[in-house]
C-alpha cells in the first residue's frame, strides 16, 4: 500500500497553513520509509519459507531493565507456519523447584509474540534495524546443525540450507555478529541518520 500525505488542506489559520507546508516533505518521507520496510519484511518472511528454513533463531533490538523486544524467525501457531515474529520478554522472579534454578532467581520470560508485520509501526521500524543480524544469526545456527551432521559423517539437511552456507562452513569469528544465544547486548535505536540511509536506499 502506498501511502501518500502530499495534498495540503486548507486551513483559516495561517501559521498552522505554513507548519503543515513545512511538515509535508516530512511525513512523506516517513511514509515512503514505512512502505520500504514493510516490502523488505514481506519479502524476507516469503524467501525464507520458499527456502524451507524452520531453524530458530531470534535477536534482540531492544533491552529494557525488565523487558527486552525481539526480532525471530520462529513458528507461528496462529497461521501455523513460520515467520518474522516480535516477541516481548520479562524478567520475574523463578518460583520453580527445578534443582537448577535457585529460589528467587530472575528468569526471562515470554510475554507476547506476534508476526511482526503486524505489529505496531514503531515496532517495525525500531525492529528493521535488527533483521541483517537477524540472518546472520539464522545462519550461523544452520552451520552449526551442519557442522554437527559432517562430525558425525552424516549428510547435512539440504531443504535448510542455502547455496551458500552448503559451500563453507565459516568460524564464529568470521560472523560480524554472535548468535543470540550466547550473547545479547543493548543495542542502539537508529537515529535520523540510519533512517536517512534507509530511505535513499
Amino acid at each position: 500500500m502506498e501511502f501518500n500525505q502530499s495534498n495540503s488542506p486548507s486551513f483559516l489559520n495561517l501559521e498552522i497553513q505554513k507548519s503543515i507546508n513545512e511538515a509535508i516533505p516530512t511525513f512523506d518521507s516517513y511514509f515512503s520509509l514505512l512502505d520500504k520496510i514493510n516490502q523488505d519484511i514481506r519479502a524476507l518472511e516469503s524467501f525464507l519459507l520458499a527456502k524451507g528454513i524452520t531453524t530458530e533463531a531470534r535477536r534482540c533490538f531492544y533491552d529494557g531493565d525488565n523487558s527486552s523486544d525481539h526480532v525471530e524467525w520462529s513458528f507461528d501457531e496462529g497461521s501455523g507456519k513460520f515467520r518474522l515474529l516480535h516477541s516481548v520478554y520479562t524478567w520475574e522472579k523463578s518460583n520453580d523447584s527445578d534443582d537448577s534454578l535457585l529460589p528467587g532467581k530472575e528468569v526471562r520470560k515470554l510475554k507476547s509474540k506476534a508476526c511482526l508485520i503486524e505489529s505496531p509501526t514503531d515496532i517495525r521500524v525500531r525492529s528493521f534495524e535488527a533483521l541483517p543480524n537477524l540472518i546472520r544469526t539464522l545462519r550461523f545456527e544452520i552451520d552449526k546443525i551442519q557442522e554437527s551432521f559432517r562430525a558425525t559423517g552424516a549428510p547435512a539437511p539440504q531443504a535448510k540450507t542455502s547455496p551458500e552456507a552448503q559451500a563453507e562452513t565459516p568460524s564464529e569469528a568470521q560472523y560480524e555478529t554472535q548468535s543470540d544465544t550466547q550473547s545479547e547486548t543493548k543495542p542502539e535505536m537508529p537515529g535520523s541518520s540510519d533512517l536517512h540511509r534507509i530511505l535513499d536506499s
